[in-house]
Parts: C-alpha cells; sequence; structure tokens
C-alpha cells in the first residue's frame, strides 16, 4: 500500500472513532415519520433498519397503514371523503461516507492515478414521505440528492390493501406502484433491498450485473399482490406479479435512448414463509423479463431497427430471522440465473456470442446485540460466460480474458447509539474482479487492490 493510501485510511478510521466516542450508548429511540404517525417504536417494525420484523412485513402489506393506531378522523371543511394524518408523514435522512480503495484507481484521462480517499458530506440527501393516505392507503417515497447525479426519485411505493375474511384467515389482497423492480417484496433477500444498504458510487465494482439489479429508478411498475395465511404447513403464501415500463428522460425514445423496455416486463414473485416463537423463516422464488433496446453500451440502435436484446431472471431466496431480547441473528441467500439472448447486439458486433448466461450468488449472515451492535457478513460470487466483447479490457473497469466472474466478502460494522444513526465501516475484499485475481484488466490492476474501506454515518430524523 502506498504512503498516502496509507495515511488517508489512518485520517479516515480517526474521524469515525472521533465520532463513536461522543455517542455513547443509550435507549434506542427514533423518531421518523411512520413511527410518529402509529406511535409506535421503530423496533416494532425493523430489527434494525431496513431490515424488517414479521410485523414490519404485515405492516408493509397492509398498505403502510395501521388505521386502529393512526388517529386519522375525518375533516368536516374538507369533506368527508378525505382522511389525512395529523403528524407530518417527512423525514429526512443524511448519509456522510469516507471511502478508500487499496490501490488509486486509474484516471478517468489516462494519465496515472486518480486521487485516492473520497470524503463525500453528503453522499447523499433524501427526503421522505413515508405515512398513510387514506386508511387503507399509504406511500413510501424517497427523493434523493447526490453529489454525482443532483436531485431525483429514489425510490417510491405507493400501495392500496384491504383484509378478505375467509373463515378464520385474514387474506391480504392489494396493489403496488412502485419504480424499482422487487422494490414491493417484504423481505430483505431480492435486489432492491439486499445487504450491503450502504453502496457508494466512488470505488469500483464488478463490471457485469443482472438485469433484475440495473432496474432500479429508471422503471415503473403495477400490480396486485395476495398474503394467504395458514396454508401449507401452517405457514403463508405470498404471491405478485407486476409490469414494468422503462420512464425515458428523453421523450419521445428514439435511437439514442439507451436501456429502453420494449412493451412490457413481468416481474413476479411466489414466496412460503412461517413465524413461530421469536423465528421467521420464507423461501420464495422470482422472475423478470425484460426486453431491450439500446443495451447498455448504447451502440445498436436497435429502437429504430425493432431488434432487442431479450433477458430471463429467475432466482431463488430464503430468510432466516430469529428476534429475541439481546440477539438479533439473520441469515439470508439469494440465486440469480440470467439468460442472454443479444438478438440486437450480436447483430450490431457488441457481443461476440449470440447469447449468453450470468449467475450472481449472495449470502449474508447478520447478528445485532441490544439494537446498538451490529455485525454483517457477506460471501458474493458472480460468473457467467466468457464474451470478449461484452467484456473488454479497460485500465480498471475491464477483463483481459473476457470474463465477468467476480467474488469476495463484504464485512461490516455497526454502532447505533438511537434507532436513527447509524456508525458504519465496511470492508470490501475481492477474490476476484472481472475474471481475474492479477492482472484482471490487462492493466497490470489485481482484484485485491480494488479492495475497499468505507467509513459512514447515516442518520434518519
Amino acid at each position: 500500500m502506498k504512503a498516502e493510501s496509507a495515511v488517508s485510511w489512518s485520517r479516515g478510521a480517526a474521524i469515525a472513532a472521533a465520532g463513536l466516542l461522543l455517542f455513547a450508548a443509550q435507549n434506542a429511540e427514533a423518531v421518523p415519520s411512520f413511527s410518529r404517525q402509529t406511535g409506535l417504536s421503530c423496533e416494532t417494525c425493523h430489527t434494525v433498519y431496513p431490515e424488517l420484523t414479521p410485523f414490519g412485513r404485515m405492516f408493509k402489506m397492509e398498505g403502510f397503514t395501521l388505521a386502529s393506531t393512526m388517529q386519522l378522523k375525518s375533516q368536516s371543511k374538507r369533506g368527508t371523503n378525505l382522511r389525512v394524518d395529523e403528524m407530518s408523514p417527512m423525514s429526512l435522512a443524511l448519509n456522510v461516507t469516507q471511502v478508500d480503495t487499496r490501490k488509486a484507481q486509474p484516471d478517468s484521462n489516462g494519465k496515472g492515478s486518480a486521487q485516492n480517499g473520497t470524503l463525500q458530506a453528503p453522499e447523499t440527501l433524501s427526503l421522505y414521505y413515508a405515512g398513510a393516505i387514506s386508511p387503507q392507503m399509504g406511500a413510501f417515497v424517497q427523493l434523493q440528492y447526490t453529489n454525482t447525479g443532483g436531485f431525483g426519485l429514489s425510490m417510491s411505493d405507493i400501495r392500496w390493501a384491504t383484509e378478505l375474511n375467509e373463515g378464520a384467515r385474514q387474506v391480504i389482497v392489494g396493489v403496488s406502484a412502485n419504480n424499482q423492480v422487487s422494490f414491493s417484496d417484504p423481505w430483505q433477500d431480492t435486489p432492491s433491498y439486499w445487504f450491503p444498504y450502504y453502496n457508494t458510487g466512488v470505488g469500483l465494482t464488478p463490471a457485469a450485473s443482472t438485469q433484475i439489479e440495473m432496474a432500479m429508478g429508471n422503471v415503473a411498475g403495477v400490480g396486485p399482490y395476495v398474503y394467504v395465511p395458514d396454508v401449507i404447513g401452517g405457514g403463508a403464501i405470498y404471491a405478485s406479479i407486476e409490469g414494468y415500463r422503462s420512464t425515458a428522460n428523453q421523450m419521445p425514445v428514439d435511437s439514442s435512448t439507451p436501456m429502453v423496455i420494449s412493451g412490457v416486463a413481468p416481474y413476479w414473485r411466489l414466496g412460503w414463509s412461517k413465524n413461530w416463537n421469536n423465528n421467521s423463516l420464507e423461501v420464495g422464488t422470482f422472475g423478470y423479463a425484460p426486453k431491450i433496446s439500446n443495451n447498455f453500451m448504447g451502440q445498436t440502435n436497435s429502437v429504430t431497427s425493432g431488434l432487442t436484446d431479450d433477458f430471463h431472471d429467475l432466482g431463488a431466496d430464503m430468510q432466516y430471522q430469529y428476534i429475541g431480547g439481546n440477539n438479533i441473528y439473520s441469515l439470508e441467500a439469494t440465486a440469480i440465473r440470467e439468460k442472454q439472448d443479444w438478438h440486437s447486439g450480436y447483430a450490431a458486433g457488441d457481443t461476440s456470442n449470440a447469447s449468453d448466461t450470468l449467475n450472481h450468488f449472495k449470502l449474508t449472515a447478520s447478528w445485532y446485540y441490544q439494537r446498538h451492535y451490529g455485525l454483517n457478513l457477506q460471501y458474493f460470487d458472480i460468473t457467467g460466460t466468457t464474451d470478449k466483447l461484452l467484456y473488454a479490457p479497460a485500465a480498471g473497469t475491464g477483463s483481459a480474458n473476457g470474463s465477468p466472474d467476480s467474488s469476495g466478502l463484504v464485512l461490516q460494522a455497526s454502532y447505533m447509539p438511537w434507532y436513527n444513526t447509524r456508525f458504519i465501516a465496511q470492508y470490501t475484499a475481492y477474490n476476484k474482479f472481472n475474471g481475474g485475481k492479477s492482472n484482471y484488466d490487462g492493466s497490470g490492476r489485481n482484484a485485491s487492490d480494488n479492495n475497499q474501506l468505507l467509513l459512514g454515518l447515516w442518520v434518519l430524523f
């Protein structure tokens, strides 16, 4: 490690340590908008944000509402058909990060190395609307500022739900309108909300991602869901189906507009879950099948040619959770296999193969003590077909052998003096990056050179 990199790491660690000394552990207390409107503590719905408890998952499926506790009432001056929350449903979140890679990244202009050690204050600033619209309808909407992209709509989920009595069972039926594929899911083992929850745009990341991972914020979808308790083995069945379209920044869509969904892309979800004592278990499957015009290389002009690149993502997932008085444990596993048919890309000479496959596996174990201290460990593995045009050599970001294979570990330690305040130290270690351990990019860079330390402060109020 170079001297300036070591100094930068030491400086970042000292900043984090000083911050931790200022906040001795106290009784956990938080006042985000959901807590304000319901009068419930954050621990009712979250183990540690954003991971949901069984109650929190039900709250989401019920449309982000608890009509019996929200103190909603009719306003005669505004008519009997309007019901509003007496408490403000707005919250603000601030995220500050210090990011260092083991070796400085290649400069974008090809003249040496970029500056290493990046303090982003803030990296993100988010405004949330999170609360009830009516007794059966609620919303979770995030407007986010980033220091690279400005303001934009990051996450949104507006849903309506009702209960149907079938004997002793309370069946939940609802509709979700959202802007991220899999964001409507109640569990944290699908791509829109899986660990690590705190990422940065500063470090280098593997070149290959499945389409379901990339469909975040640039799509809009709607669809129904149903939750049926007490069926197979005393557990519950959750099922949903949604259709997504692109939200293009340029209208009308033409040959210069990248990553456009042709028609409607279906997403489906099926899961079985069971709660007993302090335990909960979910196993499920999901799928996503978009046809994309103008693939991510932006070279095919397929909007005008009529050709598309077709993707079929099939996933399997599992989440186990134990919530005790002092200790909380969780284990999450997700596997995604993507079939890629390059009708447009292969015809345009952008890919070496007419079809490829891509696989992504994640296994995450988490432990929290008294909701103040946390440890997370994740193993990730990306494998796929060798394609020397799709994964071409490039300093830092490319692949010398045309392979997308990447693997490694993420270790994160957290300290939460309060539910709405979190200090994190996160280290990502790569065993393989874009197909290799050493000289993976053809320019002399090793996978371990991309190892990354992230120190962060997250506050929600």
